[in-house]
């Protein structure tokens, strides 16, 4: 059995005895104006946090007066901080090998007095531990998406969702239309100091690995940007590093380690940003760097990039990608 029908058969086992103990009584009080809200995004994704500040930017907008603290998985969560969200990071694999690290986890956020609490994971399937943690808050007012939801773990649900064939971050935004007067979407942005503009091409390789190019691919689209612009290659692991040094070899120059917030502000003055489907994309789209996004199958309806002039590609020769690059310099 693959480690995803592991885990799958895992959450089978366990959501019984688990919604015995946690699930909801009853429908619940939705609070009119709630003065502590807890949004819950557990999984180990940088997209998804990004797309997350739909719903953050709104949550602020409609109570401007309320603290909202996120549970994020440790790692990618730094994006968020310094932008007026009280972080709560999170270990999941550690919490899987010592499962009585939960105590501490429901003491704590049974101690923070939450009013309501929002289970922001997959909003088109159902995550056990997010809904769990939503539940260890022992919040009256927990809300959570109704597709793919297991019955008994939320006592709010939005009367309706947008598809899979909308943006994902307007599904997580819609989220907190269980208030009136919700306010209307907008795309996932972060308040992050900017760089400098400069007349340059980033280009990042990092993606899930049915979503990565070659890197013969990247190389031929470096040497057909550098005749344009420089090129700057970023990169966050040793695989990527590997990739980024075969190509400056064509042409690129190779960006320093640096971290998330660092990158954000290094790649918000580009004239243009390539990448695959992935989590920069998602912080470059956020920070309004127009992108070229490359997928590699279906999805960019769902995932792409929504800053200005940002264009997806599905499917994509390496001279697709040179044109809209040029396009984006000009």
């Amino acid at each position: 059995m693959s480690l995803k029908g592991l885990e799958l058969r895992g959450r089978r086992l366990l959501e019984p005895p688990l919604k015995r103990i946690l699930a909801v009584g009853g429908p619940g009080r939705l609070p009119p104006s709630p003065e502590r809200i807890l949004v819950v995004r557990a999984d180990n994704r940088l997209g998804n946090l990004v797309m997350l500040t739909s719903l953050l930017n709104a949550l602020r907008e409609r109570f401007p007066r309320a603290s909202v603290s996120v549970l994020a998985n440790r790692g990618f969560h730094s994006i968020l901080e310094g932008q007026g969200w009280e972080l709560i990071p999170v270990d999941r694999k550690a919490m899987a090998r010592r499962p009585w690290m939960l105590r501490g986890l429901a003491a704590r956020l049974g101690s923070m007095g939450f009013e309501a609490a929002i289970d922001a994971s997959h909003p088109h399937g159902f995550s056990l531990s997010s809904a769990a943690a939503v539940a260890l808050t022992g919040c009256p007012c927990r809300i959570g998406s109704p597709i793919g939801a297991s019955p008994g773990w939320y006592t709010h649900c939005p009367s309706s969702m947008p598809g899979k064939e909308q943006h994902e971050s307007r599904a997580l935004h819609a989220l907190g239309s269980v208030w009136p007067d919700w306010p209307r979407w907008s795309p996932p942005k972060l308040a992050l100091p900017g760089g400098p503009g400069r007349r340059a091409v980033g280009i990042h390789p990092g993606a899930k690995p049915d979503k990565t190019f070659p890197v013969e691919f990247l190389e031929e689209v470096v040497r057909g940007c550098v005749p344009l612009a420089p090129v700057e290659v970023f990169w966050g692991n040793p695989g990527e590093e590997a990739v980024a040094d075969a190509l400056v070899l064509a042409g690129a120059v190779k960006a320093e380690p640096m971290g998330l917030k660092e990158f954000a502000r290094r790649i918000s003055g580009l004239a243009a940003f390539v990448c695959p489907d992935s989590g920069p994309m998602h912080v470059a789209s956020a920070m309004g760097t127009p992108v070229v996004a490359m997928f590699r199958k279906e999805g960019a309806a769902r995932f792409g990039p929504l800053s200005p002039r940002s264009v997806s590609v599905t499917g994509p020769d390496p001279e697709d990608v040179i044109r809209l690059a040029g396009e984006l310099l000009r």
